[in-house]
């Protein structure tokens, strides 16, 4: 639990949307949770869509009709029913998360005449896309950024991509502490032998077998596939290699199966296809963690994957860029390119005390930058700056 803090101003009236629970729950939750110590006016409306969200006493808390897909009559009535609803609260402050909540937050919030607009960015959609789609999600995201009046993007990377694209302003950028959302509360991703013992019985993996291990939505963006295809060069090279992937289905999942079961894998690569109860306990049954993506905003699994002490393995792509150190605290490949993310698992796979040493330095820089305390301050800072501007 944080500890209350004294107040030193004025008590504020500030709104937090999202079109997930699942947003508010994992990334702002922590952020929603120091305001309220210090007792200031908190609300949160969020869709009804993925996650739990369950706030604190005293957190005015609502369910809207607010989807994450395109849906133009619902959309408008939750953009009447927003400005409304802020105009009749007052909000000093507005923070949305979320590709859809930010937008219709935004423009209502605009409407309504809040004086302080944050959206916090965690990546982009259309970054993957091609044509239409990505030209009218670009044209989404850059209205967002030209409505707030501050942007907490989560790496510094996708802040220059943002700005070079011109997407983003360069004077609206925060980059909260040395990025991510909210960081990662270390101790519950700590390694445990008697996770790996139990993760590795419930997988059917042996203890002395080098565990590849993924986890996350099971999407083309997440490179799941090419990760696959990775595995199979490398194990190739090294029988003793076993690969897990866990995650919800968001698209993907019957082209992985297909091609697990064409590539002649299925004894050799453990799959779950749900999402794994937070914290996991997997990172202690790995040797290496991968994040193949074609995109993301920052990649915090990257974190928890540090406090086990487990290195990752990336896509060289902004936000992971921010995430992992090259050679340092793990390893960057080009994004795509299976022989190159083979022969770095292959190399990792062969070689214990690079693991080691990448490991052991992934887990100091977690605790040095990230933890989630570390975050809140920064968070702090940035917001008392914010209405100090008011």
């Amino acid at each position: 639990m944080l500890p209350r803090l004294e107040v030193t101003q004025e008590i504020m009236k500030i709104l937090f949307l999202s079109a997930t629970e699942y947003a508010v729950e994992h990334f702002v939750g922590p952020y929603i949770a120091a305001l309220h110590n210090q007792g200031h006016d908190l609300h949160v409306l969020t869709g009804g869509e993925i996650g739990d969200y369950r706030g604190l006493p005293g957190i005015q808390q609502q369910t809207i009709s607010l989807s994450r897909r395109p849906s133009p009559a619902g959309d408008f009535r939750q953009l009447l029913f927003l400005t409304r609803h802020m105009r009749k609260h007052r909000f000093d402050v507005v923070y949305s998360i979320s590709p859809k909540g930010g937008l219709i937050a935004q423009i209502a919030a605009k409407l309504a005449g809040i004086k302080q607009r944050v959206h916090f960015v965690t990546g982009q959609t259309w970054k993957t896309r091609r044509g239409l789609s990505r030209l009218m999600l670009k044209k989404f995201d850059t209205l967002i950024c030209k409505l707030v009046t501050k942007a907490y993007v989560d790496s510094r990377s996708q802040a220059e991509f943002l700005i070079k694209q011109r997407v983003l302003n360069r004077s609206k950028a925060v980059i909260l502490g040395s990025g991510s959302v909210s960081g990662v509360v270390i101790d519950q991703f700590l390694f445990s032998q008697e996770k790996r013992e139990k993760v590795r019985k419930q997988f059917g993996i042996q203890d002395s077998q080098i565990l590849v291990f993924f986890l996350g939505r099971i999407s083309s963006v997440k490179g799941v596939g090419d990760l696959v295809d990775a595995f199979k060069i490398a194990f190739q090279q090294n029988e003793n290699l076993r690969l897990l992937i866990i995650g919800p289905d968001d698209g993907d999942r019957a082209a992985v199966v297909k091609k697990i079961e064409s590539s002649g894998l299925r004894d050799f690569v453990r799959t779950q296809w749900s999402s794994t109860p937070r914290p996991a306990e997997q990172y202690s049954a790995a040797e290496i963690f991968c994040v193949p993506s074609y995109m993301e905003g920052f990649g915090n699994v990257v974190l928890e994957s540090a406090c086990a002490k487990v290195p990752a393995i990336g896509s060289n792509i902004y936000g992971l860029q921010d995430a992992i150190v090259d050679n340092q605290t793990g390893v960057l490949f080009e994004v795509g390119n299976t022989q190159e993310l083979a022969s770095q698992i292959v190399r990792l796979a062969n070689d214990e005390s690079l693991r080691k040493k990448l490991g052991n330095n992934a887990y100091q820089r977690v605790r040095n930058e990230f933890s989630q305390a570390h975050l809140v301050e920064a968070f702090m800072r940035a917001h008392h700056q914010l209405t100090d501007d008011n």
